[in-house]
């Protein structure tokens, strides 16, 4: 289960919780079980509403409604800085003690994500806005990471430091940007959130690797790393530092709720993570053990469950009208366990009823653990292969022996082979 925390700066724009799969600096370790409260309303941000034009606004009088230290300043700054310009890249920084940073930045600094940002993606249509971390000040090694990151853009007229602290200027910088850039700051998960590109160099819990890790900052978007295609692929909240051992020295308050020890070792992927015993829901439905209810329509973290980002993205979904499934806690109908080759597990969340219709076997990929991605197999780039598994409530792993093929642009399931 993926721990929650409030930041140590400010809370994340969208629920005003931290999403902490590393467990930040330890703080977290072996809590499977934190409740936190919602605000009393959570703000949505359509992905229409978050253009270069007039969406900046909804973007940023949402982030004022959550912040009273908010200022108008730092928007109109920005606003008039990016006017005309066609790319704007925000480039986030984080702390150099992080220990998300340290352990699964893959030898990745801020520094060398804004100096590669700069020498890749420079044009004359395009500005950058830079981020520094708001809590660097705190300590001497992190205020001197961050007078080199400075270091890096003295002199240039094509970049924006914003020094502004608090939820709207977060909310600003977003909302301005065209894409974010980062090591593995949750910042880009949030922009993912709300429609935006991102670009990860390092390992993040809501990240796969991609090829752009091996050539970072090529001239394509991660197309991957927008919210909108994965919702329609597959949603990736786990990476590859999810490990065996990893779990058994910082997740054993989760794993007495499950069946690990038995099911680890048969998975296909070494690094396959369970969040819990499954069991049919029926109408090939899944249910998941451990979870705690999550009510249709209130807002997340009420019920008493967990709050983990499971609950994250139910509630996501639910404010973009997917539609959710009461008898598994809240968790949308087609929810998928999957693991990749760079990932740990996905929620592959096909919820529409549109797309369930078009499932073949939809209770046998509901009930899926430990999806084989091969994109050496791909027939185009449209298509995803998916490998599905069935699990018992005993934790056995048996292969369904079909293989889909994922088709985003028809948005169904197509069932292409009958062998492994």
């Amino acid at each position: 289960m993926l721990w929650a925390e409030y930041g140590p700066t400010r809370p994340p724009l969208e629920t005003r919780f931290c999403l902490d799969g590393e467990g930040i600096n330890g703080r977290m370790t072996g809590r499977a079980d934190l409740v936190l409260s919602p605000p009393d309303q959570l703000p949505t941000f359509p992905s229409s509403s978050l253009q270069l034009d007039v969406g900046h606004v909804s973007a940023y009088e949402a982030a004022l409604s959550l912040s009273s230290s908010a200022s108008a300043e730092c928007f109109t700054s920005l606003m008039r800085f990016t006017r005309g310009r066609a790319r704007v890249i925000l480039v986030v920084g984080q702390l150099a003690d992080d220990s998300s940073l340290i352990s699964f930045g893959r030898g990745w600094t801020p520094t060398l994500v804004l100096r590669e940002a700069l020498e890749r993606l420079t044009s004359p249509d395009t500005v950058f806005i830079l981020r520094p971390h708001p809590a660097e000040a705190a300590s001497f090694h992190n205020f001197a990471a961050g007078q080199s990151l400075r270091a890096e853009v003295d002199g240039r007229d094509d970049v924006m430091i914003i020094e502004e602290l608090g939820d709207a200027a977060y909310a600003a910088c977003i909302a301005v940007a065209s894409e974010v850039v980062a090591v593995n700051s949750s910042v880009c998960f949030e922009a993912m959130l709300l429609g935006k590109p991102i670009r990860v160099l390092g390992s993040a819990s809501y990240m796969p690797a991609s090829d752009d890790a091996k050539f970072p900052m090529h001239a394509r978007q991660l197309d991957c790393a927008s919210i909108d295609v994965l919702l329609t692929k597959r949603f990736i909240v786990g990476s590859e530092f999810w490990t065996k051992a990893f779990w058994k020295s910082r997740a054993a308050a989760v794993m007495q709720h499950a069946s690990f020890p038995a099911m680890l070792p048969r998975l296909p992927n070494a690094h396959a993570r369970i969040l819990g015993r499954c069991h049919d829901a029926g109408d090939g439905i899944l249910g998941v053990d451990g979870i705690g209810p999550l009510p249709l329509h209130a807002p997340v973290g009420e019920a008493g469950g967990s709050f983990d980002q499971l609950s994250l993205v139910s509630h996501s979904l639910q404010m973009r009208g997917w539609a959710l499934d009461p008898r598994t806690g809240g968790i949308p109908a087609g929810f998928i366990f999957t693991t990749g080759e760079h990932s740990i597990w996905s929620s592959a969340l096909h919820a529409r009823s549109d797309v369930a219709r078009h499932l073949e076997s939809p209770k046998a990929l509901m009930a899926g653990f430990g999806i084989n991605v091969s994109l050496s197999d791909m027939p185009s780039a449209s298509h995803l292969p998916v490998r599905a598994y069935a699990v018992a409530v005993t934790g056995d792993c048996t292969p369904i022996d079909k293989v889909w093929w994922l088709d985003p642009a028809e948005g169904n399931f197509v069932r292409v082979s009958d062998s492994t």
